[in-house]
C-alpha cells in the first residue's frame, strides 16, 4: 500500500494504506493530549508514473479540566457521640458523594 505520514505536534508516524483503503497508526495518548490537531498525507503513483499527494488535517479537543468531586460524612451515631457501650462496638461510618463521583470510585477513610 501507499505510504501515509501522520503528524501530531512535532512527532511523525508512518504507516501504509490497507487493502480496504483504510489506514491506522498508533500514537501515544500523551502526544495527542499535548496537541489539538493531527495531519495526514498520502502520496500515490499510477501505472503511468503520475504522482499525487493528498493532505488532511483534523482538530480535536483535549479535556484538561479535572472532574468535580464532593464528599460528606454522616453523624457517626444518632447523637454523634461515642459512649462507653458504643466504643466496644463496630460502628459503620457512612456518607454521601456528589458531583462527578460515580459508583465504584474509591473512597478512602
Amino acid at each position: 500500500g501507499d505510504a501515509v505520514t501522520v503528524t501530531v505536534g512535532s512527532e511523525t508516524y508512518q504507516t501504509t494504506v490497507n487493502a480496504d483503503k483504510t489506514w491506522n497508526v498508533n500514537v501515544p495518548g500523551s502526544v495527542l493530549a499535548a496537541n489539538s490537531d493531527v495531519s495526514a498525507s498520502v502520496t500515490t503513483r499510477d501505472p503511468a508514473g503520475n504522482v499525487t499527494t493528498a493532505n488532511a488535517s483534523h482538530t480535536y479537543g483535549v479535556d484538561t479540566i479535572a472532574p468535580a468531586a464532593s464528599i460528606s460524612i454522616d453523624d457517626v451515631t444518632s447523637d454523634n457521640v461515642i459512649n462507653a457501650a458504643e466504643s466496644g462496638q463496630t460502628i459503620a461510618v457512612t456518607g454521601k458523594v456528589g458531583n462527578d463521583v460515580n459508583a465504584g470510585d474509591a473512597v478512602t477513610v
